[in-house]
């Protein structure tokens, strides 16, 4: 999730008119989403670990509320986009414990 981290500290920086906005990366085309695309073709037939479901859901939601933080930022509505932001590194912590349950390499 450092990968993640630093999206995160981009947003963060972009919010405070310290850095233009970040590339937005999709949750299917990061480091992790692959990986869990692997991970989900390789247990195909075979009934999926909660972890793994658990960690597929809150690794969308932390997508989504990065994209809607930026949304947000680009309609002039900071406030709540840091609100959302906080809500990624929520979300981004809650993806660190479920990745340590698996065999990740952190990136």
């Amino acid at each position: 999730t450092d990968c993640h981290i630093e999206f995160l500290s981009q947003i963060g920086d972009y919010l405070n008119g310290r850095a233009s906005e970040p590339r937005v990366v999709s949750h299917t085309e990061c480091r992790i989403g692959k990986w869990l695309a692997a991970e989900r073709a390789e247990r195909e037939g075979l009934r999926r670990t909660a972890n793994l479901a658990r960690l597929e859901k809150v690794h969308l939601e932390f997508h989504e509320a990065c994209e809607e933080a930026l949304a947000l930022a680009r309609n002039g509505q900071y406030s709540a986009a840091k609100v959302r932001l906080s809500e990624a590194y929520r979300l981004c912590g809650r993806m660190t414990r479920l990745l340590s349950k698996f065999n990740f390499t952190f990136c």
